[in-house]
């Protein structure tokens, strides 16, 4: 059985030597840690400024008697504070 050859075969390329291959790898690796690190600070300064806002609310509502152990609610988390006996 013969193997018929093409007329005009593909040129043939070398391929990436390896450094830049592990060049791309590394890159992207760092790439999401930098990623990462920014998110991580965005989420944090979006948490911070939640948590602002909901001491002011709290506090607001304290001012005009609505909340705290009216509700039953602690300080923290606003669960229920254990009952007393």
């Amino acid at each position: 059985m013969s193997v018929k050859r093409e007329a005009n075969p593909p040129p043939s390329h070398p391929p990436p030597p390896l450094g830049h291959d592990l060049g791309i790898m590394f890159g992207f690796m760092a790439l999401f840690l930098i990623s990462m690190g920014v998110y991580l600070v965005v989420w944090k300064a979006g948490n911070r400024r939640s948590e602002a806002r909901e001491t002011a609310r709290r506090e607001a509502l304290g001012q005009r008697g609505i909340g705290g152990e009216k509700l039953g609610l602690s300080d923290v988390g606003g669960r229920a504070a254990p009952e007393r006996e």
